[in-house]
């Protein structure tokens, strides 16, 4: 495969996009799966038929967010395996794996998490849906130890993903105020790199 020509203002900027669509996106997608939580099941003088349709409605939302985010994720991997990534401001070798493999996981973590949300939708029995159009059949039956195990899984997946996302938010920062580097300019439209 022909990769483009070494730029750091074109790998930028449009890494950048990426990045902070992605960003975007998945905040939205983890708002509406928490919001369901504001609506409670059951509750004196509240229909339990327009709360379950409502959570329902909600959760619907944040399947779509989530389908969106998988697509920006898949795309900004198909851009890095066509550019020449910009030089490394790190030499340690240490710091250069850390972030290798946690940049790694954090790309690949949102296409894990659709996919073990998928996997709760089918063990429930109903159709995995993107935009209103089914995209993955649910199972005939509902499978509780199917879904017990997915939903664990999803949301294990959700913590360890927050964990890496805190770890990388940690690591920009340290990188801006303790090294002084260009590693946060780099990511930021208003940056200015040397």
């Amino acid at each position: 495969m022909t990769t483009l020509k070494n730029s750091d203002v074109r790998y930028g900027w449009v890494s950048m996009a990426f990045h902070w669509a992605i960003v975007i996106t998945l905040g939205l997608s983890i708002w509406y799966a928490y919001s369901r939580g504001f609506i409670p099941r059951k509750g004196p003088g509240l229909d339990p038929d327009i709360q379950r349709e409502l959570r329902r409605a909600i959760m619907t939302v944040h399947f779509d967010w989530s389908w969106v985010v998988t697509g920006l994720v898949a795309l900004r991997i198909f851009w890095q395996f066509l550019t020449v990534k910009p030089r490394m401001i790190n030499d340690d070798h240490r710091l250069i794996l850390v972030h290798k493999l946690v940049i790694g996981a954090l790309a690949w973590m949102p296409i894990l998490l659709t996919v073990s949300g998928v996997g709760v939708i089918m063990s429930v029995a109903r159709d995995t849906k993107a935009f209103g159009i089914t995209v993955v059949p649910g199972f005939a039956e509902r499978n509780e130890e199917l879904h017990d195990f997915m939903e664990v899984l999803h949301v294990g997946l959700w913590y360890f993903f927050a964990a890496l996302a805190l770890l990388h938010i940690a690591a920009a920062l340290w990188h801006h105020v303790k090294k002084q580097d260009e590693t946060l300019k780099r990511m930021v439209p208003w940056g200015k790199v040397n």
